[in-house]
């Protein structure tokens, strides 16, 4: 019968090994190996499958598009706040998109910050992106702030 899952793997304690005087624990995922410990079958699944990966740490990204209206062409500016818990997240990769197709991409400062310009000829939407990274979670489009 199962006790627990760990990591995937369903451990299993044994009554009948146990009486035998054999280590009554075990893993479909280690096969043909018994453990005398619910420890010590843990740390050979975690030999097997690597270190538990740290979780990412969660995004959000803010957008301003300062002036954003006027009459074409005109000069416009837009720029990009990247936190993670309130906390600026410096040289990241932001990707500017204008009417959902991408037309440039810049790393945050130490401030978190990133900052485009662009000149607008017809009607045009912006939104920046962050796809994520080993440490950090993506984030959807930013939103204007």
């Amino acid at each position: 019968m199962s006790i627990e899952t760990y990591r995937g793997c369903d451990l299993y304690y044994s009554e009948a090994l146990d009486h035998d005087g054999e280590p009554p624990y075990f893993t479909p995922c280690i096969p043909a190996t018994y453990f005398w410990t619910p420890t010590a079958l843990k740390e050979a699944i975690d030999d097997k499958l690597g270190p538990v990966p740290e979780p990412k740490l969660p995004t959000t990204l803010g957008i301003d598009v300062y002036p954003r209206e006027g009459t074409p062409p005109y000069d416009t500016w837009i720029t990009g706040e990247l936190r993670s818990e309130g906390v600026p997240v410096a040289f990241r990769s932001i990707r500017l998109f204008r009417n959902d197709v991408q037309v440039g991409s810049q790393s945050t400062d130490e401030e978190g910050m990133v900052k485009f310009f662009d000149v607008v000829r017809d009607d045009s939407e912006y939104y920046v992106y962050f796809p994520g990274d080993a440490r950090y979670e993506g984030c959807p489009p930013g939103e204007m702030m």
